[in-house]
């Protein structure tokens, strides 16, 4: 997930974001995760959901003894294409909701940093 710090703080850096960036970004990072996470879990059988659910109940688990019980019951490849999905619908999310705020030249700089990432641009024209 390097390269997709990277990426958050280019945007960052794009939109003139001026408090603390990398705390925003392992902010946004980590809820990428936890996302991922999420929709894993909701695509297992309702009996292996509720005894994850008993597990997991303690509000002051650690955050890696939840991933890894989690994943315990995923497969890499299926947490993997899960990751991408919720990264493209947060960052998509995120680019949506600042839409208002930035700049004309700054939405080009968007566009064109994405363009320069290959498949990875998203459709400031379809989050309008």
């Amino acid at each position: 997930m390097d390269n997709s710090k990277q990426v958050i703080l280019k945007i960052l850096d794009i939109i003139e974001f001026s408090e603390d960036r990398e705390k925003f970004a392992d902010g946004f990072l980590t809820l990428i995760y936890k996302n991922a996470l999420g929709d894993c879990l909701s695509s297992l059988p309702e009996d292996t959901q509720k005894l994850l659910a008993q597990r997991l109940s303690d509000q002051n688990i650690d955050p890696q003894i939840f991933s890894d019980t989690i994943m315990h019951y995923v497969k890499r490849a299926q947490f993997r294409k899960s990751l991408e999905k919720c990264a493209k619908a947060t960052m998509d999310g995120y680019i949506k909701a600042i839409l208002p705020t930035i700049s004309e030249d700054q939405k080009k700089q968007i566009e064109d940093y994405f363009a320069s990432q290959s498949d990875k641009t998203p459709n400031l024209a379809a989050t309008q």
